[in-house]
């Protein structure tokens, strides 16, 4: 009986140590994956000047980089890139639209240490066209941008933005944080949306997120909505809050009944404070 308990055991060994031997064939053959990363400095790849006449879309995504869109008094588009080589950054530009991508994903088994990998953009502060931004697994830092058409979206990544005018942003695994809103539309999953000021209007929506404003002053019909998150609200012009929550606790300071602008706000387990 012991015989035969240890040939179990020989045999079980053996398929660990041929399961061992594969995934390490795999480690070796495949260079993209690693037990450790402990390399956490990134170096310069890219630093070019662009003109922005005639461009009508400025074009950014990334994969493992923060995003930093900066603004500038050049007369000219600057592109700085930081990361581990530059095999995997394409800049190009036709002849209105100016196209970055980065690809600087990196699968780790084992320990890994996140890199410092970022792209800046330098935007000339009288550019008022189309931007669009979108990252996976990199935050996503904006300064005081006014373009007619301004989308972010990103996935496990944090938003912020300085200030906006019709900005739309999508996050995933992600907040959102914005200094001064004009016109935002804002959806998050699994992150809080937080705006410092609000004007004209408001289309904001979040899954397990809290919803935090501070000064909104409306003058057109709003919505927000929130499934497992609160929404508070400090100070706000007069219209009429049109609120309701299926489990949650509504409490609103004033409330304007006969105002022009309707707030609808609905909650699915979660409060609403307005004051």
């Amino acid at each position: 009986m012991e015989k035969k308990s240890k040939t179990g055991k020989l045999i079980v060994l053996s398929i660990l140590a041929l399961a061992l031997l594969s995934l390490l064939v795999s480690l070796l053959t495949f260079n993209s994956f690693n037990f450790f990363q402990f390399s956490t400095t990134s170096k310069l790849l890219h630093d070019e000047v662009y003109s922005y006449q005639g461009l009508t879309k400025i074009d950014v995504r990334t994969i493992s980089s923060d995003v930093n869109i900066l603004n500038t008094d050049e007369d000219s588009i600057r592109v700085v890139i930081y990361g581990r080589d530059n095999k995997n950054i394409s800049v190009t530009t036709d002849v209105n639209q100016l196209k970055i991508d980065i690809d600087n994903r990196n699968v780790c088994i084992g320990i890994c240490f996140s890199m410092n990998d970022r792209v800046d953009v330098y935007v000339p502060n009288n550019y008022q066209n189309e931007l669009n931004i979108k990252t996976t697994s990199g935050d996503i830092n904006v300064g005081s941008y006014k373009a007619n058409n301004f989308i972010i979206k990103s996935i496990s990544g944090d938003i912020i933005v300085d200030a906006s005018r019709n900005l739309k942003a999508n996050s995933t695994s992600g907040n959102i944080k914005v200094g001064t809103a004009n016109n935002p539309s804002l959806s998050s999953i699994s992150g809080d949306i937080r705006i410092k000021n609000a004007t004209n209007s408001l289309k904001l929506k979040t899954t397990s997120g809290n919803v935090k404003l501070g000064t909104v002053y409306l003058t057109k019909n709003s919505t927000i909505s929130s499934i497992s998150g609160d929404i508070t609200i400090e100070k706000i012009n007069e219209v009429y809050i049109d609120a309701s929550t299926l489990s949650g606790d509504i409490d609103i300071f004033s409330n304007s009944r006969k105002a022009d602008i309707v707030l609808k706000i609905k909650t699915t387990s979660g409060d609403i404070e307005i004051n």
